[in-house]
């Protein structure tokens, strides 16, 4: 019994040892960005660009819907993926987006669905894009002022 034990802890011992050895070529850039290293090496960087980072949709009525899309632009010099895109809550929903590289210079966009049902007065939801960019997430915001019906 001693014995497993003393075994799991040089095997702990050994493990912590390794993970804080930064001489293995394994930058953080990988840690915060999970496609990789291609969007900060010497190269060059992926930009994401957004034509809008925010939408406002003004006054609307409680229940209403709407289907938006955040256009952008790659203006980095290495071709941009989108990890991920999540919403700060379920009134927005991510519908599409570009899983494929963008390459520099080209365009593309976020696809998502708003839904005010649940929302009253002025209201903020974030949309947050995880790419290969630094920083490797990117917030975009849709903002409303919602009535609700008396």
């Amino acid at each position: 019994m001693k014995f497993h034990l003393i075994i799991t802890a040089l095997l702990v011992l050994f493990t912590a040892c390794r993970m804080s050895n930064s001489s293995d070529g394994i930058g953080t850039d990988i840690i915060s960005n999970p496609m990789g290293p291609e969007g900060a090496t010497e190269k060059g960087i992926a930009i994401i660009e957004f034509d809008e980072a925010e939408i406002d949709l003004g006054t609307i009525s409680q229940g209403e819907k709407h289907d938006l899309s955040f256009a952008f632009k790659n203006t980095g010099d290495v071709p941009l993926y989108i990890n991920a895109v999540n919403a700060s809550c379920g009134c927005t929903v991510p519908k599409g987006w570009h899983e494929e590289a963008i390459e520099p210079g080209a365009k593309g966009k976020i696809d998502v669905s708003f839904d005010s049902s649940q929302k009253r007065g002025e209201t903020q939801s974030e949309i947050t894009l995880v790419a290969n960019t630094l920083p490797s997430s990117t917030i975009v915001l849709i903002k409303a002022n919602v009535i609700a019906p008396e």
